[in-house]
């Protein structure tokens, strides 16, 4: 059973790296000056300088009660908000890159389920829409950018697929979302 644990362990830091490897290789291929990191354990959001390599400051995630738990970070593609993914408080917060100001997108549909463990986030080439996995019940959660709310969901077969990530196509025109059990 050790043998099993270390394997999932390793798969999951891998995952991990990988996914902070990732966009910190997408803030320097697009030119944006920041890169922005998930601190799960903390609570909080690390900002990297892409040109220098060096932690700027840190986010500390505010509203979220007894953990935010941020697993995933999207940037606008003007690079003026950032919306970070907290998987134990099933919502979005959306950050305004400049002042840092906080404002928490609720996921009501979550909640009627005993929660939906968001997992992924992509802003939308135009920057008018956010594409949020929802692990636990296999959807992919819409929301306004604008508004700052969800404006709908697409469930991903008939439950059994457990979407990780999505990621959008540079016309805006296709979202892939990878799936655990696809």
């Amino acid at each position: 059973m050790r043998v099993g644990r270390q394997s999932w362990v390793w798969r999951f830091t891998a995952g991990l790296v990988s996914a902070v490897a990732l966009h910190l290789w997408a803030a320097a291929l697009w030119g944006q000056p920041f890169a922005y990191v998930a601190n799960l354990d903390s609570d909080a959001i690390s900002v990297i300088d892409a040109g220098r390599n060096r932690v700027l400051t840190t986010i500390d995630l505010e509203g979220c009660g007894d953990g935010c738990a941020p697993v995933d970070v999207a940037v606008s593609p003007d690079g003026s908000r950032v919306y970070v993914v907290n998987q134990d408080a099933d919502s979005v917060m959306a950050i305004d890159a400049a002042t840092l100001e906080m404002t928490t997108i609720a996921m009501p549909e979550c909640a009627s389920v005993g929660g939906c463990t968001p997992t992924g986030i992509a802003v939308r080439p135009d920057g008018e829409v956010l594409y949020v996995t929802a692990f636990a019940t296999s959807t992919v959660v819409v929301i306004d950018t604008v508004g700052n709310a969800v404006t709908g969901e697409t469930a991903l077969g008939d439950g059994i697929f457990r979407p990780t990530d999505v990621a959008f196509a540079r016309s805006g025109g296709f979202a892939y979302v990878a799936n655990q059990r696809a």
